[in-house]
Parts: structure tokens; C-alpha cells; sequence
């Protein structure tokens, strides 16, 4: 599961050194490989919320749901992928992501899909991101190896 704090501020009008805002507005991204975790996470999430509510006093509006569907990465082009790099000789890590990627759009419309992660200094969706250029060329090479070997199939 993936539990990802987006946004987390109060109003700018609303800032003082010594002042309560009042406010505080945030967004929550709550991932996981499989739909009946996914509810049980959603509903953690409601009660404690809830309970966070009742303790402080406070009201906690979690305001419209978005979804994505689950959509686990394919088994045999997640083989391929690895086959590919393993025979350029790049060492891989299996990492599954339960991210609505656009490949998740793909793979619940039936094509077989997978992703490859390019390692980065400071994790990605930072406005600091740090790939390397080198890394970056090695998951280039891995993908073109990919499409070679399983072009015509």
C-alpha cells in the first residue's frame, strides 16, 4: 500500500507567527494492489479521521473521492522487462507500485502493461528530483531491449 500526504497548508491570508489559521487544508492518496485492501485502508482512514475529529474538537471534511481501479502490472512483461535488462547486464529491483499510473488505464482496458522505475536521488513528484542522466539511458536501454526481443509477438 502507498499512503502519500499531497498538500498540507493553511490559507496564506490566515499566516501569523502567533496565530492559529484555523484551517488546514490537505489531500491524501491512498494506494493499494487489491480492491478489498483498498476499502479496508479507505475506511481506516474515515475512522481515524473521525476519531481525530471527536478528540480535538475539530471537524474533518474529507471532501470529494477520486479513484483509479487497481491495476496490478502484467507477470510476463514485468519477465520480459527484467530478462531485458538482465541481458544488458543492469542489475534490477522489483518494485511494485500500486500507482494510477497511466499504465493502470491501460491494463484495465485488457493490454498487458508493466512500468520501469529510473532510481532518482530525491524520489519522484519533488520538485527536487535528481535522476541521472545515466540512469535514465540504462532504463532507455532495458525498454528498447524490451521492444526488440517482443516487437513481432
Amino acid at each position: 500500500m502507498a499512503f502519500t500526504i499531497g498538500r498540507f497548508h493553511t490559507d496564506p491570508k490566515e499566516h501569523a507567527l502567533t496565530k492559529v489559521a484555523g484551517e488546514l487544508t490537505f489531500s491524501l492518496d491512498v494506494r493499494a494492489y487489491d480492491e478489498s485492501h483498498l476499502r479496508e485502508l479507505e475506511g481506516a482512514v474515515h475512522k481515524l479521521a473521525r476519531e481525530i475529529g471527536q478528540r480535538r474538537g475539530v471537524h474533518v471534511e474529507l471532501g470529494t473521492r477520486t479513484s483509479a481501479d487497481v491495476a496490478p502490472s502484467h507477470p510476463e512483461v514485468v519477465a520480459k522487462l527484467t530478462a531485458a535488462a538482465t541481458a544488458l547486464g543492469i542489475a534490477t529491483m522489483p518494485l511494485a507500485s500500486p500507482a494510477s499510473h497511466d499504465t493502470a488505464t491501460f491494463a484495465v482496458a485488457g493490454v498487458p502493461s508493466a512500468m520501469l522505475f529510473v532510481r532518482n536521488a530525491n524520489g519522484s513528484h519533488n520538485p527536487r528530483e535528481a535522476m541521472d542522466i545515466d540512469d535514465f539511458l540504462l532504463g532507455a536501454a532495458v525498454l528498447t531491449g524490451w521492444l526488440a526481443a517482443n516487437a513481432m509477438s
